[in-house]
């Protein structure tokens, strides 16, 4: 099971899973990402740029390469359990830039059940750290960030 809890500092989270529950959300997180479908959309490539960064972390989590633990947070079963840690500048902008490519693209039931669930997880470790902070940042979880501008997202280009 995927769950989140929040960095030592507050400055955004750790995402915690199996390495097969990590695999399975990068598996959604990539259909999202370089679909031929979205390359028209204006701003395309800058979205695509943070969301291939966000689902890097998720893949080197997967394999070991990040954060690790020999169980959970909430159980003592000696599960292996892999993580990463996410600014939530870099969480928010992420999930909203998902969000907007679901809407475009076909998504099914499982897809929108995961991103409900991590959701869930990111909304519930930014409660733990600080109330007050998590009620300023959740409008920007449920669609306050303007996505469909093409100017959101610039990266700069790199010489």
């Amino acid at each position: 099971m995927i769950y989140t809890i929040p960095t030592k500092k507050g400055l955004g989270i750790e995402i915690w899973g199996t390495r097969d529950d990590l695999e399975y959300l990068y598996d959604i997180v990539s259909k999202f990402l370089n679909n031929p479908t979205l390359s028209q959309v204006k701003g395309y490539e800058d979205k695509n740029n943070l969301i291939s960064s966000f689902s890097f972390e998720i893949r080197k989590a997967s394999y070991g390469s990040r954060l690790t633990r020999s169980h959970s947070h909430y159980t003592f079963e000696q599960i292996p359990y892999c993580g990463f840690q996410v600014s939530w500048v870099h969480l928010l902008f992420s999930i909203a830039a998902l969000k907007y490519n679901m809407k475009i693209t076909e998504s099914n039931k499982a897809d929108i059940a995961m991103f409900l669930h991590l959701e869930y997880w990111i909304e519930r470790a930014m409660k733990s750290y600080d109330t007050v902070g998590a009620a300023n940042l959740l409008p920007y979880l449920d669609d306050a960030i303007n996505v469909g501008n093409e100017y959101l997202y610039l990266y700069p280009d790199r010489p």
